[in-house]
């Protein structure tokens, strides 16, 4: 037997309907538990915290070939293993939060294919943790 047309746009709209309901509960349960979780999605990302509070070496470029060395490392690297595929940064980021009691050294990298990015390299302690691709504000200090 074959389903009549309305039937089919019958059920297409039930299947969005109950999408739709179980992305607002979702968003509820999300508010109720961390809000700041859902501040973060609808607000744009604060451009103060990546300003460089010390210029290292202002001609550091990292290539494509380095980005991805990078980014097939394995965890945990050592901060001298990325450094030693990165060299030195273009400059530091003020230290951040990322787990309670643990303060993440982040320094970043100017691209050589696009002025527009850079990447920041967070470290805790002398353990890489992570990088992250980030529009450059252009509030470093020149060096």
């Amino acid at each position: 037997m074959k389903r009549s047309t309305k039937q089919r746009v019958f059920q297409i709209w039930i299947v969005i309907i109950v999408l739709i309901a179980i992305a607002i509960a979702a968003i509820r349960l999300l508010r109720e538990s961390h809000p700041q979780s859902i501040l973060s999605l609808t607000r744009p990302p604060n451009l103060i915290e990546n300003q460089c509070v010390e210029i290292i070496a202002p001609d550091a470029l990292l290539n494509r070939n380095q980005i991805l060395k990078l980014m097939s490392l394995t965890e945990p690297t050592s901060k001298a293993r990325v450094r030693a595929i990165l060299k030195a940064p273009y400059c530091k980021l003020e230290a951040i939060a990322i787990r309670a009691g643990a303060k993440s050294e982040r320094e970043t990298y100017l691209l050589n294919y696009d002025s527009t990015l850079w990447v920041i390299v967070l470290y805790e302690g002398n353990t890489f943790v992570g990088i992250r691709i980030a529009p450059r504000n252009g509030s470093c200090p020149s060096g």
